[in-house]
């Protein structure tokens, strides 16, 4: 079973990833998303995920493209772990204003 050190990690390396990939398609994420260290994701999110914490609505991302001046269409990131497997996937909603 892996650590909850090693579970942390790579939840940091997949949100870090995420967001950069985010920035890349022209997606709204600041540079300090991007840069974000894995303590203070430690902090923010925390490092026991066997007792829940980061729990996964926690590591919902929401991001609205450049090219909306509306801000209608949003990409959101939803994650998805349990014992076995850890992904993410990718989802776009239509905000009403």
């Amino acid at each position: 079973m892996e650590s909850d050190e090693a579970l942390t990690y790579k939840l940091w390396r997949i949100r870090k990833t995420v967001m950069q990939l985010c920035h890349d398609r022209g997606y709204l994420v600041s540079q300090e998303e991007i840069d974000q260290s894995f303590d203070f994701f430690k902090q923010t999110y925390g490092d026991r995920p066997s007792e829940g914490h980061p729990v996964r609505s926690d590591l919902i991302v929401l991001v609205a493209h450049i090219d909306d001046p509306t801000g209608k269409v949003c990409n959101f990131i939803l994650f998805s772990f349990s014992k076995k497997t850890l992904a993410y996937r990718s989802n776009v909603c239509l905000l009403s204003r």
